[in-house]
């Protein structure tokens, strides 16, 4: 069944891109009057499966799906009309146009082409966007691809920010500036503070056998633990979160979970947090959710059964906002209990 679709999809992406193309002949044709006979997606040799005159033009859809064609009249090397040539043009044929009309009509298929390429990639663009890690968004910089960097400067959890007096914006930009623009005057972050570094010529050799890698590869991330299951040897071991010792020797720790059932009021989730406070927890939980990140189109559809809204339409309504969220958390810490949260999502976490 996968074959079958994937068969008749390919014959619906090639009917449109013929379709298309064509038009690209056939609608400067008509617009200098010129004659159209016929209008064919796939050739109908040895015959059509189906065809229909409107006016002087028959439009069908041919046996052997190798193309398409419009067949205009004048055009010797698409009616093979020989007999045409021994007759005086008529002011509808195609050769008794003038020449910039010819060249409009022959290349409108092309141009079409290109046209539609372009609107593709717009498309992919603005649906996908160009992804890119921001430089403003690496909280605890990136790892050192090799010691040898070490010589010019560098440690591993830095972060390049700056390369020429220009600010980087996309992590693993600023390489390419060191060895193509030749910038050597740059800064660094490092543990909140802003170094300044001027490399020697010697670093784009290095860069060069570093094979592309970069002087920096990869994010630094430190991972927070949510819950551990039961029998799990970290629970004897003990372990914190935040300044809490849990496991081990230590009392027990009461965790509250609001998740989302604050129903997107913040108010609401204050409300509960202080309940969950008075009620002895001492860790409150919360969601974090991006809802247009975390669900594929079809997911979004998904209704449950105790409801008349789609599960996306629910998330959103009980999700608070960025700003929201970051209230919550300073409201939570000022009343000297932890908070954390689970991200559902990769743009959840940047958050």
């Amino acid at each position: 069944m996968e074959t079958i679709i994937q068969i008749s999809q390919f014959i619906m992406s090639l009917s449109l891109l013929i379709v298309l193309h064509e038009l690209g002949h056939f609608i400067p044709a008509k617009l200098f009057k010129t004659k159209v006979e016929k209008f064919y997606l796939f050739f109908d040799w040895p015959f059509s499966l189906f065809k229909k005159k409107f006016g002087d033009t028959e439009y069908g859809i041919g046996i052997l799906p190798l193309g398409g064609y419009v067949k205009i009249a004048g055009m010797i090397d698409e009616s093979m009309d020989q007999e045409q040539l021994n007759k005086k043009p008529e002011e509808w044929e195609f050769r008794s146009k003038p020449t910039w009309q010819r060249l409009i009509i022959m290349v409108g298929g092309v141009t079409v082409n290109l046209i539609l390429g372009y609107l593709i990639y717009i498309m992919m663009l603005f649906v996908w966007g160009d992804g890119y890690i921001s430089n403003d968004k690496i909280p605890y910089g990136a790892h050192l691809s090799s010691p040898v960097f070490e010589s010019y400067g560098f440690q591993e959890g830095d972060l390049i920010v700056e390369v020429g007096g220009e600010k980087i914006i996309e992590f693993g930009t600023a390489e390419k500036r060191i060895l193509i623009d030749g910038e050597r005057n740059i800064k660094i972050k490092r543990n909140e503070q802003i170094i300044s570094l001027t490399l020697s010529e010697n670093i784009v050799s290095e860069l060069l056998k570093n094979k592309g890698a970069g002087i920096f590869n990869d994010l630094r991330i430190y991972n927070t633990i949510d819950s551990l299951v039961v029998g799990n040897n970290a629970i004897d071991a003990g372990f914190n979160i935040g300044n809490r010792m849990v496991g081990g020797d230590a009392d027990p720790v009461v965790i509250a979970e609001i998740g989302i059932n604050h129903n997107g009021s913040l108010d609401l989730a204050i409300h509960l947090a202080d309940k969950a406070i008075k009620s002895g927890a001492e860790i409150i939980k919360h969601q974090t959710h991006v809802v247009e990140d975390e669900m594929s189109k079809e997911a979004k559809k998904i209704k449950p059964g105790n409801s008349n809204l789609d599960i996306f339409s629910i998330i959103k309504n009980s999700t608070l906002s960025n700003k929201e969220e970051k209230k919550l958390m300073n409201y939570i810490q000022q009343r000297k209990t932890i908070f954390i949260s689970s991200p559902f999502s990769r743009k959840a976490v940047d958050r």
